[in-house]
């Protein structure tokens, strides 16, 4: 996908919002996960408004002064949805926010599982490269513990295995599970 007004004003945002943040891996800036979110989604699609809600899909999560109206207003109601849909409510207990996360996904769209799923090959592929460069598992010390990440990860693919299109998104999501969990 070539590099368009819409997403260079997607990346400047994006990096604006996640300006202050890191990795919970690392000490990379934040802006890394939206960036490799983004471009897993470009590999998949030429839908800009799937790679923009992927540079965006943690603002209204994790990041103030920038809102569901913001992005309606910058990149249209269709990226708006497809990044609300993938925002998590924060104010909840870790249990209760990953069931509703997940329930949501039972009528989202395909661009939004898209996102959602770009976005855990991510996440699973940041674990992994940290614990090959510290030795430690990130499970209980960063993250929740392992059975519970095992559970919540489990609970995504299942959902994406029955409703996401995308084969391929779905293949590399299997993958990296099983690289950081091991084989069912």
């Amino acid at each position: 996908m070539l590099l368009n007004p819409k997403i260079q004003k997607a990346i400047y945002i994006a990096t604006n919002q996640h300006r202050n943040q890191e990795r919970k891996t690392s000490d990379l800036p934040y802006i890394v996960h939206p960036f490799s979110v983004a471009w897993i989604l470009a590999e998949q699609t030429k839908d800009e408004d799937v790679v923009v809600a992927g540079l965006l899909h943690d603002v209204l999560e994790d990041t103030v002064g920038y809102s569901y109206n913001d992005i309606v207003r910058d990149f249209g109601e269709r990226t708006a949805k497809i990044v609300n849909e993938v925002t998590e409510i924060k104010d909840l207990p870790w249990q209760e926010r990953k069931e509703k996360y997940i329930e949501v996904f039972e009528n989202s769209s395909q661009e939004s599982l898209m996102v959602a799923t770009a976005d855990k090959i991510h996440n699973l592929a940041s674990l992994h490269e940290s614990f090959l460069e510290t030795g430690i598992n990130q499970f209980g010390v960063n993250f929740r513990p392992l059975k519970e990440s095992k559970w919540f990860y489990d609970t995504v693919y299942e959902v994406m295995e029955r409703r996401l299109e995308n084969r391929i998104l779905l293949v590399e999501f299997k993958e990296m599970m099983e690289l950081v969990f091991g084989k069912n």
